[in-house]
């Protein structure tokens, strides 16, 4: 029996994913090797910036679903979820480790094996591959901040208050005013995300909330996009990407909360996490090895219709594994 779907759950999780092979095609063909002018380079750069929010919110998304609700958070209870994590990061991290070294050698060879292994421990794999390794991390934590959100919501608001003073607000300040601090937060990271998500999934929405989600979302993409946030780099923890990741939750949950998403919503929902950990394959053969580059064309209109087109061709692929394990070497299981 299929588990209940929150419907602007499944919303966020497309929403995000097609915002970060967005992030993925403005990136790579800013660093393709093409020379381009300084007006592109600075577009291409804010609209990166201003589709920032997607990651924290896959956070948000796994700390609402374990620690916004009824369901229970133990390390018995998750393990297969850990589990499922790790044989994924084993299955991708060693197909990109072999792809990149038959790529550079020009053959395979069994040879490859444990350096593909070495790479899969170091890390040493592809860029997006970083995330797998910090939601592995984040599930060895949601058992022990679980009990936070099982007394009065209070106790919940104080720990993401904490966190997000200690890993969002003072290391953005330091950074801002050039200091340093020693003051730090035990579990540091994205758990500020993971803490809001839950806390957001226990509280009951006020009007006066949508408010404060759009003037964060508002907020958020000025401070981005203004001359203060020039001198630093912004990063998934930057406070205007905290801000516009907390007010877009919240205005989605708000605005959607009785939307019933509808099978293709479902299907793609359930795909993101592949989508996420397929999608580079092909861009990286459209551009490097097709040789097809987006901003052969109007950018306005080409690097939108890329990220489409990659998104669609990687649910597809997504969907078809999905659908070969289930029918081949699932059968009869």
């Amino acid at each position: 029996m299929e588990k209940k779907r929150v419907g602007y759950i499944d919303l966020l999780r497309v929403a995000s994913a097609l915002a970060v092979v967005m992030i993925h095609v403005v990136t790579l063909s800013s660093v393709s090797g093409r020379t381009l002018p300084t007006g592109t380079k600075a577009a291409l750069e804010n609209v990166h910036n201003l589709l920032r929010w997607s990651v924290p919110i896959f956070c948000m998304i796994t700390g609402f679903l374990f620690l916004g609700g009824r369901r229970e958070c133990t390390y018995r209870s998750i393990s297969h979820n850990i589990w499922h994590l790790l044989l994924l990061l084993v299955l991708t991290g060693g197909f990109y480790s072999l792809l990149k070294q038959v790529y550079m050698a020009g053959c395979f060879s069994l040879t490859m094996l444990p350096r593909a292994v070495v790479d899969i421990l170091t890390g040493n794999l592809w860029d997006h591959m970083w995330y797998l390794y910090m939601i592995i991390g984040v599930y060895l934590m949601l058992p022990v901040a679980a009990p936070f959100f099982q007394r009065e919501v209070s106790e919940a608001g104080v720990l993401c208050g904490i966190s997000f003073l200690f890993t969002i607000l003072l290391p953005e300040m330091t950074r801002l005013l050039g200091v340093r601090t020693e003051f730090s937060f035990p579990i540091a990271g994205y758990s500020f995300y993971v803490f809001m998500g839950g806390f957001l999934g226990r509280i009951r929405y006020r009007k006066r909330h949508l408010g404060a989600a759009a003037a964060g979302i508002i907020t958020g993409a000025i401070l981005m996009l203004s001359p203060l946030y020039e001198k630093i780099a912004v990063n998934y923890r930057s406070l205007p990407v905290a801000m516009m990741a907390v007010g877009i939750f919240a205005a989605a949950g708000m605005c959607f909360e009785k939307y019933t998403p509808g099978r293709i919503v479902r299907m793609l929902a359930l795909c993101s996490g592949g989508i996420y950990l397929l999608h580079p394959l092909f861009l990286n053969l459209q551009i490097r090895v097709l040789g097809i580059h987006p901003l052969d064309y109007p950018g306005i209109l080409s690097v939108p219709m890329n990220s489409v087109i990659i998104f669609g061709i990687s649910a597809f692929g997504v969907y078809l594994i999905k659908f070969i394990i289930k029918n081949l070497f699932m059968k009869g299981a």
